[in-house]
């Protein structure tokens, strides 16, 4: 079965203080999930934020337009233990949903960078600079980042057993493409697949080779930002600003 969705964000917290979605009015949702629904096409939508109240309201409104929900719960910035139980908490909102329609719980994105423990840094910004530096991304290519993978799958093992005892539905994970996940551990192998200028002429055979596992295959992130030139960063789109003298300006 082939899905065309959206990524939804009810609120996320990428910098501390500031919050992707201040608001949240209820009309505002429902009216933009119907938009998704009836005049985008969709089939499914991933509804993304860090809200336990939030996600669960905007489930409900796409479940009853129809949708097949994603859920990500996201917790920027979480320690591990932080992390395990604000998605045990989800995954409890979202078991009481399911007899509304198709919910499948995706354990999160890209754990690597967004949560604190795997790779060197407290904030997202300094992982991701320690991630794909010069250095890093030699240690990317030469797949010497076991101990992150090793610890990535070790929580991602017992977040699946804790979650299964209170969630009924099919899991994955939203993994980075620099990510080696066990997939034996979900229902459906999840990746953010970026295209950008540097991964053109192999953007589908990457996307290929997760079919190995022999489980369905979603494409969780994808596209560009929206300025000329954006469809040449791919993921990197978001980084054309830095800040001076207190403002944060376009490089």
């Amino acid at each position: 079965m082939f899905l065309r969705g959206l990524n939804y964000d009810v609120g996320t917290s990428f910098r501390k203080g500031e919050l992707s979605r201040p608001g949240f009015e209820e009309e505002e949702i429902k009216k933009e999930i119907g938009i998704i629904k009836h005049e985008l096409h969709c089939d499914a939508i991933k509804i993304t934020g860090h809200d336990v109240e939030r996600l669960s309201k905007a489930t409900e409104f796409a479940l009853d337009e129809g949708l097949q929900v994603w859920l990500t719960p996201s917790y920027i910035d979480a320690t591990q233990d932080e992390a395990l139980q604000h998605l045990i908490t989800c995954a409890i909102a979202a078991e009481k949903l399911r007899t509304k329609g198709d919910i499948i719980f995706v354990l999160g994105f890209e754990y690597s960078l967004f949560l604190k423990g795997f790779v060197k840094g407290d904030t997202i910004y300094k992982r991701l600079g320690n991630m794909f530096s010069p250095w890093g991304m030699v240690l990317n290519l030469l797949g010497l980042r076991r101990t992150m993978h090793n610890k990535l799958n070790s929580f991602l093992s017992d977040a699946t057993g804790k979650i299964r005892k209170n969630f009924g539905g099919s899991l994955t994970y939203a993994s980075g493409e620099w990510e080696k996940i066990n997939w034996d551990l979900f229902d459906l192998v999840g990746v953010d697949h970026y295209r950008a200028s540097y991964t053109k002429t192999v953007y589908v055979k990457q996307l290929q080779a997760y079919y190995q596992f022999n489980k369905p295959v979603a494409v969780l992130e994808f596209g560009c930002c929206a300025y000329k030139g954006a469809e040449e960063k791919g993921a990197m789109g978001w980084a054309i600003t830095e800040e001076v003298n207190g403002r944060r300006v376009i490089k």
